[in-house]
Formats: C-alpha cells, structure tokens, sequence
C-alpha cells in the first residue's frame, strides 16, 4: 500500500492498494471505499479521458471477475467514478464542480 497521488482528504494522502497477478500479466489498482469497509474501488481506464478513476466496487473476487467480462466498464460504475478528482478537465464523464 503506498500514498494515493489523486486523491487526498484535507492534508492526508488516501491510500492506493496495488495487486498483482500471479503472472504478472496485470497490476490492479483500489482505493479504500469510505462508504464500507467491505469493499474496495477499482481503479480503471476512464473511457473517455483515461484517467485512472474508480470505476467498479470489488467486493470479492467475483465481483473482479464479472468486471473482467464487461464490455463497457463505465456502465454500472459508482458515484465516485463521476466525481473522482483525477479526471482530467476536459472529460465529458465527469462531474466537475
């Protein structure tokens, strides 16, 4: 676990799990999710401005999976994929303020 670079609250750094697959082949990246500590964010491509934003709620290992297998992964993401300071401003999927 290291110190997120995107998201802070206030004067502290949130954190950023990083996961690797066995063979390598894939890094996934998760942000605590502040609404339960049951689950985590995932971190993804957004498809339109490819910021790494969270895109999917990930509970267990399931969840990764079903993820995996979708062709849009923005359809079904949570309200922080749309508000998530690392979108870059000229995104057309987020919510700037």
């Amino acid at each position: 676990m290291i110190d997120d670079p995107q998201r802070v609250s206030g004067a502290v750094r949130g954190d950023l799990l990083i996961v690797a697959d066995p063979d390598g082949a894939h890094r996934w990246r998760f942000v605590p999710d502040l609404g339960t500590a049951k689950s985590w964010l995932l971190l993804d491509e957004c498809p339109d401005c490819t910021a790494l934003v969270p895109i999917s709620r990930i509970a267990t290992r399931a969840d990764l999976g079903a993820y995996r297998d979708t062709d849009d992964p923005s359809d079904g993401s949570p309200d922080e994929f749309y508000t998530d300071p690392a979108h870059h401003p000229d995104c057309g999927l987020a919510a700037h303020s």
